[in-house]
């Protein structure tokens, strides 16, 4: 009946500990999902154990508390041969979501923890290192076929991408086909939600949801 809001944790340089009480906060504040920065990795600050650990625990406790329903999304931004293994612990570690980053893991990474039905939870694609595939309207690849159709093709229930307005140089019309894309029939596959992103701020949420309608985690 509406869309859902979202937000990353951040900024980097936070321990495991500061990041759970933030994502407790955004919790209890009403956010329906929260992921982890795409730059957080594995770094000795919050290493990716740690860190699962302590920002699943502190969502799950705040939703039991506060009859609130929030996702958390830890970033399975791995080695490659360490992905499907992290996505498994990630959800015994009581994650909600996931994401993959198929331009630094590949689309094919993201295939694999989406197919894997010991898994089975909502998968969001982050578009890090894909914007050089739609920089130039001479070569490359229509932004909505990279950050929509790949990302479905790969097994994203939530694509996000730049959107306008923000740091990035995406226009309304190219972020307008992307949701479009990520909307259209394809095959058997369900629509995604999409994830305009990038620097957005709360007062930029109707504007948004008026643009793209309520199917959308802003």
């Amino acid at each position: 009946s509406r869309g859902l809001v979202s937000t990353a944790l951040k900024p980097m340089g936070s321990s495991p500990n500061q990041l759970a009480e933030m994502a407790s906060i955004l919790a209890r504040s009403g956010f329906d999902t929260i992921k982890d920065d795409h730059s957080l990795a594995n770094q000795p600050w919050a290493m990716w154990r740690d860190r699962v650990t302590a920002v699943a625990e502190a969502v799950q406790t705040t939703n039991e508390k506060y009859g609130t329903h929030c996702l958390y999304a830890p970033s399975l931004h791995l080695p490659a041969d360490e992905i499907l293994d992290a996505a498994r612990e990630a959800k015994r570690l009581g994650a909600t979501s996931l994401m993959v980053l198929p331009g630094i893991a590949g689309f094919d990474a993201l295939r694999m923890v989406a197919e894997d039905d010991s898994i089975a939870l909502p998968m969001m694609g982050h578009p890090s290192m894909l914007g050089s595939f739609v920089t130039s309207r001479e070569h490359g690849i229509r932004h909505g076929i990279v950050h929509s159709t790949l990302m479905r093709l790969a097994g994203a229930d939530i694509t996000i991408f730049p959107n306008f307005g923000g740091r990035f140089s995406y226009t309304i019309d190219e972020c307008v086909e992307i949701a479009s894309y990520a909307r259209e029939p394809l095959g058997d596959l369900k629509p995604a939600w999409i994830s305009p992103a990038g620097v957005m701020s709360i007062d930029r949420l109707a504007d948004m949801f008026q643009l793209y309608g309520k199917d959308t985690a802003a």
